[in-house]
């Protein structure tokens, strides 16, 4: 789609979040979520989870006139859950 859209000034990116807080669960305890963070099969540089703004903020960008030219990517969350299709094993 990237390549069929570009001459067009069509951008198509693809956003993958991993586990990512939401507003709709706050009561899980800091416990869970530090050893979620921990057990992604590559330790999230930031060493926490994503949030839900974090991946709204990514998508506001990508749709904006501040990215000119990014497109044809799967982008990843911070969290780095995403690049593994069989956590735990």
């Amino acid at each position: 789609m990237a390549w069929n859209g570009g001459r067009d000034g069509i951008l198509v990116n693809v956003v993958a979040p991993g586990f990512t807080l939401t507003d709709s669960r706050p009561d899980i305890p800091a416990f869970v979520t530090d050893a979620l963070a921990a057990a992604t099969p590559t330790p999230t540089p930031t060493h926490r989870l994503s949030t839900s703004d974090d991946v709204a903020n990514l998508i506001v960008f990508l749709g904006s006139g501040a990215n000119g030219n990014l497109t044809g990517e799967v982008i990843r969350d911070g969290s780095a859950a995403a690049r593994a299709p069989h956590i735990g094993g």
